[in-house]
């Protein structure tokens, strides 16, 4: 494992856009991308990486050209295998990387079935080759009013997605692995470490 020390004093959001800001008729998703760059672009210090959950790509690339505009000194990552132009309305988890300390990249896959949960990439940062996992973790809570077959399909999609995420942490347990994302409780109310 290389020397993390390049990370030590750096920061790293991770952002549930629709958990920050519930979906609401008063404000569209653009506004809300503006919004969360106003937040991030006032903080002390920009961060090195940022992931982003619940994003929507939009029309034609409409948000994701937005995003792109917002954070002009980041690289916009976005998930391997997702096709966002068919799938214009689906959520979707994104990764921007500051250009200053990104070298090259190449995206991976942890979760086929699910592809526009997770955005794997793996980067050289300042040098030091890490792998980026931004995960949104399918939701197993608030099931009022859902078909019983829903609620399972939920479960089986949430456990599998965990399955992988550790299988992939175990193998690469001797490289620079940074997780972060909407990591949902599990149904007893822990959250996962």
């Amino acid at each position: 494992m290389e020397n993390l020390s390049i990370f030590k004093d750096k920061l790293i959001v991770t952002f549930n856009l629709n958990g920050w800001l519930p979906i609401r008729k008063d404000i569209s998703f653009g506004q809300k991308l503006a919004k969360v760059s106003q937040e991030i672009a006032f903080s002390d210090q920009q961060p090195i990486i940022i992931m982003l959950q619940e994003m929507i790509g939009g029309r034609d690339r409409k948000y994701i050209d937005l995003l792109e505009e917002y954070f002009k000194d980041y690289t916009v990552v976005l998930p391997a295998g997702f096709d966002y132009h068919r799938h214009s309305r689906s959520i979707l988890s994104v990764t921007l990387i500051r250009k200053d300390v990104l070298g090259s990249y190449k995206l991976f896959q942890v979760d086929e079935q699910l592809p526009s949960r997770t955005c794997c990439v793996v980067a050289e940062i300042d040098g030091v080759r890490t792998y980026i996992i931004n995960a949104h973790v399918v939701q197993i809570q608030n099931f009022r009013n859902q078909a019983s077959w829903y609620i399972q399909e939920r479960k089986r999609l949430h456990a599998r997605q965990w399955r992988l995420l550790h299988e992939f942490l175990h193998e690469h347990r001797e490289s620079n692995v940074i997780l972060g994302g909407d990591l949902r409780k599990d149904g007893t109310g822990r959250i996962y470490r």
